[in-house]
């Protein structure tokens, strides 16, 4: 047969996705034993409407795919192989076992082991939900197939993709069933049908089988690299999938009523007809596209042939044994010998080279590590002549990886090789020139008195003169071969970027700079070059000190001259001004330019008497001080005090250096302090608060007439007595009167009982303070009217702080700075923070997180807008969360604009908030339950009419016919028979009718009343279940609205459901009472029970049905559980 190229790129996509999809399956399986196990529907039944995937099932495609991985991963391994065969075996043979039972009913009960109760209650038609006969006999299929997985015979690998295929052409049958609602495509006779993920599974294992198994067998043929391949790839699946939309389409438009069966079925044709056509087209399509890139990739190719034979380096290909298999014209340019020969003869019999043979085996070992390699070599040519050549060599490998043979391209280098070999000899004589032309300029920079350095483009020091080595090299070692930047230390940073500059731009650099090192100053002289830089270097320290010292000394005298506060002027005898300061521009009112113009006569009144003696004086004592007249620019005269010191310049010229000060100012503030004396002797005539000036021993030497009137004495007759006279003595022993404070210059205030000359006592306060001249002074104020005022303010406060105090809520006032202010008991209740620790705490210390980037705007919105309010969690010391309303309002105060306002605890509100919002979402969800629970039931209806009715109706309708046929023939023997089995198939029908009733709702409850009905239902779950129930009935017969009946009917019923699905109890005590005008329907089971916090969290939907039952009856429901004590429930309806 012939071989196959396989499509190694498409295998290894293949059995990655086959991975993925065994994963897929795997997670299905998972999923569905989820829903049996936490008794979740939707998991079961993850395709609505159909058939729950038996746990027996996926349990079987669980094992069935790490059977399978194993198989496959670890083929190796024989642990790992031979218990997926064990595996493999026991799905097999239990598969078997299930389709025997079908065929010859023997008993099959695995399948119904797990999660027994669930899946007997789960059922189809009657039956419980067993695995499908369809669903064994895939298993069967697949599990050989796994079986036989490994298998290397061609036939064995077809016999099992065969077996593989009819499982997929199984699980591709169900799929069209549950999509075209053809029953019996997924049905077997009248057992279970296949459920639909199951189908699912089938088909995805199926699939992933064939991928994994992409190289061998039948699918060879789609997973070569040959047009045919190709063309299955890309035509399987649009033949697949189009008719199978086509046929969907077909059918919905004619239940729609789109048209009628006919013109369905043409459009039908028509569209198949026009599918095989596009693919037909596709296939030519996609066949010319292919040869058309099979036609480029040749082109291709002989154009790389043409340039490998063209060009001038030589290109050679061999085996493995390196025998030559290619040689084009560049290689016979080069080493002299044709194509022909050298074609299939070993490279080493014609091309000699100098390589040692243990050098050629390490170079042929490197070459096959690494894959390649490139080197200079020497061979001889035909005619005996050296060739140097640069070889680059690679090694072919095939898909295996495995060494085909390799492939070398020499490029000849011996004209270069020459042109090398000459300029190595001219460098060797440039050499010898450069040493005697070096040895000369060493010489010269020897004798150099400066530093002197080369450097070469990489900053390394190649020449350094003797000055230089002892300014930066040690008796230990030379600065050669180091780095310039070495020598320098980090705070010459500058030289640094001068070095990098001049390397860089190519361009000469002058600095002067202080070389922290030796703390000298130098001048560097850089000069760059095309092999690196020249460095002088020459030592400035002592010009540049002598330059500081005088620079510093011009600088100090600058500055007094131009921020003197008095004006300077710098003159000459005969009257001309050099310099004028910016204080005397000030006082003249004139710039330096204009004073200088005018010279002396211009800004000095020299009629002023005092001007001559002044002048004979400074000279005579070579300076003078005094007060003169001078002019302004605005005309205007001004006194003002001089002082003059002459002086000779540098060129021997005598000069003066004059200070002028404005004492015009002086002089008024003398007057002003004259004015203010008198002043204030009468300030303290008509002060209203006493004052008395007494001596440091307390002695009075004078008071005000305000004092003598509060005190009753007379101004002399208190000028008699000591400051202590006039004060409580009692008050004196424990307060004595602070003298010590009062020498050390400090004010004393103090509030005293001061005695009247009545013998009375007046509160007063007395401020004390010693005067510039030794005395004291003491102010008195009379305090009777504040006191009054304090006691009043005092009642108001305390009413104040009574009422915040009383307030429901947390009261708070505090500044624009957050600021506590006030605050009441609540607020230090509620925080747990000490009044201490609040004062010391900012408003938005009590909030966290978003909480608190809210308050911070709601807070700046209350001094802007005046008002405000929000709601945020207040959190206290413990860190305890509260919900709290706060308002607050801007307010002005004599502390600035503050902020004051409450907060109230929304606990409860936001409680009652909560659960008017949980209430809300358990009834839209019972709404949703409710409603699925009513879709369900007419699903359950519908197939009951159409399984059981239907097929009995038909059956009728036949035997009508047949009567008809009979009749009309005159065989009335016969039609009386078929009467007789026709009223069976009636009184059959009759029944199913009254069962489907039954079920919706009991006769007994319409006909009899409620407890007869509860009766039955008692009657009927016992022995559905085996669950023993107790009954008790007490009190009178009962009358009830036909809604309380049912509603109490319905309440039983789902409470019974409860138990049988979770419970596992195995007694029921039911008790009907009719007591106090109210009916009581009380349910206890023994079973496992649950913790009544963690259902309530979980809002079960029965429960909360039964509770809204009991609501919409007036009634109550109460619920009573504990683990492994059972569950209790009492329902309670009144009866008026």
């Amino acid at each position: 047969m012939q071989l196959l190229l396989p499509d190694i790129p498409l295998q290894t996509k293949l059995l990655k996705t086959a991975d993925t999809l065994l994963a897929v399956i795997v997670g299905i399986s998972l999923l569905m034993f989820a829903g049996w196990a936490f008794s979740i529907d939707w998991l079961k039944h993850l395709v609505p409407g159909s058939v729950a995937m038996n746990p027996l099932t996926a349990i079987f495609f669980f094992l069935l795919v790490i059977s399978f991985q194993l198989k496959q991963k670890y083929s190796y391994n024989k642990i790992a192989v031979l218990l997926a065969n064990i595996v493999s075996v026991v799905i097999f043979l239990l598969a078997v076992w299930k389709v025997l039972s079908v065929i010859y009913e023997v008993p099959f009960s695995l399948d119904l082991l797990l999660f027994q109760r669930d899946v007997a209650n789960e059922t189809v038609g009657g039956f419980a939900n067993n695995m499908a006969p369809n669903t064994a006999f895939c298993f069967m299929l697949s599990a050989a197939a796994v079986l036989f997985s490994n298998e290397t015979s061609r036939k064995r690998v077809i016999v099992v993709q065969t077996a593989i295929i009819l499982s997929l052409m199984l699980a591709v049958f169900c799929l069209l069933g549950y999509v075209f609602g053809a029953v019996e495509f997924y049905e077997v006779q009248n057992y279970i049908p296949m459920s639909a993920m199951s189908a699912v599974c089938f088909f995805l294992f199926s699939v992933a089988f064939l991928f994994a198994t992409a190289t061998v067998g039948i699918m060879r043929q789609f997973t070569s690299i040959y047009s045919g391949s190709y063309m299955a790839r890309q035509l399987f699946i649009p033949a697949f999938l189009l008719p199978v939309i086509i046929g969907v389409l077909r059918i919905k438009g004619q239940k729609e009523g789109i048209y009628n069966l006919e013109f369905g079925s043409a459009l039908f044709v028509t569209s198949m007809i026009l599918v095989f056509l596009s693919l037909i087209w596709l296939n030519t399509y996609l066949l010319n596209a292919r040869e058309q890139k099979q036609d480029e990739t040749i082109a291709e190719k002989n154009h790389l042939a043409n340039l490998v034979e063209q060009t001038s380096d030589a290109i050679l290909s061999t085996d493995t044994d390196f025998n030559i298999k290619s040689w084009n014209k560049g290689a016979q340019e080069i080493y002299g010998y044709s194509r022909e020969e050298v074609l299939n003869k070993p490279m080493g019999s014609f091309l000699r080279t100098t390589l040692s043979p243990e050098k050629t085996q390490q170079l042929l070992h490197e070459l096959l590590e690494k894959g390649y390699y490139t080197a200079e070599y020497q061979f001889y040519g035909k005619h005996q002549h050296v060739v140097h050549v640069q070889a680059s060599v690679t090694v072919l490998r095939n898909s295996n990886n495995e060494v085909t043979g390799y492939v070398a391209v020499h490029r000849d280098i011996s004209q270069g090789k020459q042109l090398e070999q000459q300029l190595r000899e001219f460098n060797k004589q440039l050499e010898e020139q450069v040493k005697q032309k070096t040895q000369e300029l060493t010489d010269v920079f020897e004798r150099i008195s400066e530093a002197f350095l080369g450097i070469d483009n990489n900053s390394s020091i190649v020449y350094a003169n003797k000055k230089a080595e002892q300014l930066f090299g040690n008796s230990d070692h030379s600065i050669i071969n180091t780095s310039i930047f070495s020598l320098f230390q980090q705070a010459d940073a500058e030289i640094e970027t001068a070095l990098r500059e001049a390397l860089e731009m190519r361009e000469y650099i002058y600095l002067e700079t202080l070389l922290t090192r030796f703390d000298k100053w130098f001048e560097l002289h850089i000069y760059p070059s095309v092999s690196g830089l020249s460095v002088y270097m020459r030592d400035i320290t002592l010009r540049k000190k002598a330059l500081q010292e005088l620079n510093a000394s011009e600088e100090k005298y600058r500055m007094f001259f131009e921020n003197s506060m008095d004006g300077i002027l710098i003159t000459n005898g005969q009257g001309k001004i050099f310099g004028a300061n910016k204080a005397a521009c000030n006082i003249f009112g004139m710039s330096e330019e204009e004073i200088q113009s005018i010279g002396r006569r211009g800004v000095l009144d020299e009629t002023d008497p005092n001007w001559k003696i002044f002048q004979e004086e400074r000279e005579r004592n070579g300076k003078a001080q005094g007060e003169l007249r001078h002019f302004r620019k605005d005309g205007t005269t001004f006194l003002a005090e001089i002082t003059s010191v002459k002086f000779r310049t540098a060129s021997g010229e005598t000069q003066a250096n004059t200070i002028i000060r404005d004492i015009t100012e002086r002089r008024k503030a003398e007057e002003a302090l004259y004015k203010s004396e008198e002043k204030y002797r009468n300030l303290i005539e008509q002060a209203g608060d006493g004052i008395i000036i007494f001596q440091p021993d307390g002695s009075i030497m004078d008071v005000n007439e305000s004092a003598a009137n509060f005190l009753g004495y007379s101004k002399d007759a208190l000028t008699a007595f000591n400051i202590s006279d006039l004060l409580n003595a009692a008050e004196l022993v424990s307060n004595p009167l602070r003298f010590d404070l009062l020498i050390k210059g400090e004010s004393v205030i103090q509030q005293r009982r001061m005695k009247h000359r009545n013998g009375s006592f007046i509160e007063a306060e007395i401020r004390s303070k010693r005067l510039h001249d030794g005395t004291n002074l003491a102010i008195i104020r009379d305090l009777t009217d504040r006191i009054q005022a304090q006691q009043q303010l005092q009642k108001e406060k305390d009413l104040l702080d009574s009422i915040i105090n009383s307030l429901p809520g947390i009261f708070y006032f505090y500044d624009q700075n957050g600021k506590f202010i006030r605050w009441n008991k609540q607020f230090h209740l509620v925080t747990e923070y000490s009044d201490a620790e609040i004062a010391k705490m900012h408003p938005l210390d009590f909030f966290e997180g978003d909480d608190k980037r809210y308050l911070e705007n709601r807070i700046g919105e209350v001094f802007v807008k005046g008002i405000s309010d929000a709601e945020a969690h207040f959190v206290t010391k413990s860190g305890k969360r509260i919900p709290y309303y706060f308002t607050g309002a801007r307010v002005e105060t004599d502390q600035g604009v503050c902020l004051v306002g409450m907060g109230i605890d929304i606990t409860e509100r936001k409680r009652a908030e909560l659960e008017l919002q949980d209430s809300y979402q358990q009834i839209r969800r019972l709404t949703n339950y409710l409603q699925n629970i009513r879709e369900e039931e007419r699903t359950h209806i519908a197939r009951e009419i159409h399984d059981e009715l239907g097929q009995q109706l038909t059956v009728l309708k036949m035997d009508v016919a047949w009567m008809k046929k009979k009749i009309t023939a005159g065989d009335t023997a016969s039609v009386s028979v078929k009467m007789n089995e026709m009223l069976e198939i009636l009184d059959g029908a009759v029944a199913s009718v009254r069962r489907i009733a039954t079920e919706l709702r009991p006769s007994l409850l319409d006909d009899i009343g409620l407890i007869a009905a509860i009766e039955w239902q008692i009657d009927v779950f016992s022995k559905r279940t085996g669950i023993t129930v107790n009954l008790e009935k007490t009190g009178d017969p009962l009358l009830l609205p036909d809604a309380y009946v049912t509603g109490l009917f319905r309440i039983l019923q789902e409470s019974l459901t409860n138990i049988t699905r979770h419970s596992n109890a195995n007694q029921v005590d039911i008790h009907l009472k009719n007591q106090n005008k109210e009916f009581i329907l009380y349910i206890q089971d023994n079973g496992n029970g649950f913790d009544i916090n963690e259902i309530s969290g979980k809002k079960t939907l029965g429960l909360l049905g039964m509770r809204e039952r009991s609501i919409a009856m007036d009634g109550t429901f109460t619920v009573k559980s504990k683990p492994g004590e059972g569950t209790k429930i009492e329902v309670r309806v009144p009866l008026t």
